[in-house]
């Protein structure tokens, strides 16, 4: 693809997200519709008196994450992340989403959801949950806490060679925290005809950009979830958020670069000479070499600043976090479902 209309491409997805005001969210994400069948995994902390419904905190463990692979579904699996009504798309807020979608439809290789659906088989990424409600589940005040987990038992993988994983994933695994990583707090709301629907907490979310590419914690505050939750599990789940600019830069674009260059090194092998730059014609490598290499004269590298450059231009803040008037995040919604689980102290 001709060098110049990679980012024109870009900018034209991203402008037709974020303009169209008419556009239905979905409220069913269609590859989450299903969760595991496990046991009840609620941990029931006794209320007083006989008459009162008793308090319980059901627990889970992430099983599919999905990531926006074009516009309509990154429309479809937004929030309103800062609750302003009438913004674009109606109130629903997705600019990371967005992005990611366009860029898969320049690279069908970049497929983030089954990375990231790999290293959640494997336990490389582990997303606790924990759902304050009543006992049995019904209409009602509640909340919803994420947790970066570790340490399942059983693990994910019965060998290395096991190609299947998910050992962990089956409704009776057990994790603790992940030391070292700052606790979610709660995100408040209600449970309303068995769906959670709640916002206002902040989570570290655990991603990755390719296969093979390390787990990056990128931490979201005014976060916000949507989820038909059961003891058993969360199923047609949304999970939503901000992600500060500097932790954009910081966390995101080298993780991008990191997944990129790969794609890049495979395709385009050195030495690297313009017009060509060695890639092959039509390869993922050659498209993304053409949208990072874009200072001149060109070197046929792509920096992580050139990245940087290409990633501003096309995704701008959306989000103001401290209410000063200026956006300062980036607005992000994925597809999430998760099974029943038990964290160990």
């Amino acid at each position: 693809m001709p060098r110049v209309l990679l980012p024109a491409l870009l900018c034209a997805a991203l402008l037709a997200c974020g303009g169209d005001d008419s556009t239905a969210v979905d409220a069913s994400p269609t590859d989450a519709a299903a969760v595991d069948a496990s046991p009840d995994s609620a941990t029931v902390l006794d209320a007083p008196g006989d008459a009162v419904p008793t308090a319980a905190t059901f627990t889970y463990v992430t099983s599919s994450l999905r990531v926006p692979s074009t516009s309509t579904e990154a429309r479809m699996l937004g929030l309103d992340v800062d609750a302003l009504a009438g913004d674009a798309n109606g109130g629903i807020d997705n600019q990371l989403g967005t992005l990611l979608g366009s860029l898969r439809g320049l690279a069908p290789e970049l497929d983030l959801t089954v990375a990231n659906a790999t290293a959640i088989d494997r336990g490389e990424i582990l997303l606790l949950a924990r759902l304050g409600a009543t006992d049995p589940i019904v209409s009602g005040p509640a909340t919803l806490t994420f947790d970066v987990g570790a340490n399942p038992v059983p693990t994910a993988c019965a060998t290395p060679s096991d190609a299947v994983c998910r050992r962990h994933l089956a409704g009776d695994g057990s994790f603790t925290l992940a030391p070292g990583v700052t606790p979610g707090t709660p995100l408040v709301g209600d449970v309303l005809g068995a769906r959670f629907l709640g916002d206002g907490g902040a989570y570290v979310l655990p991603l990755t950009f390719g296969f093979g590419s390390p787990v990056v914690l990128v931490p979201v505050v005014l976060g916000a979830s949507e989820a038909g939750a059961s003891a058993a599990g969360l199923a047609t789940g949304k999970l939503a958020g901000a992600i500060r600019q500097t932790d954009v830069e910081t966390i995101l674009h080298p993780a991008l670069y990191a997944a990129f260059s790969a794609l890049i090194d495979r395709d385009c092998p050195a030495p690297r000479t313009p017009p060509t730059c060695g890639c092959v014609a039509g390869s993922t490598g050659a498209s993304l070499l053409s949208f990072l290499d874009i200072e001149q004269p060109r070197d046929c590298q792509g920096t992580l600043h050139e990245l940087s450059s290409s990633f501003n231009a096309l995704l701008t803040p959306d989000i103001d976090t401290n209410t000063d008037g200026t956006n300062d995040a980036v607005s992000f919604g994925f597809g999430f479902t998760a099974v029943g689980a038990t964290i160990r102290p």
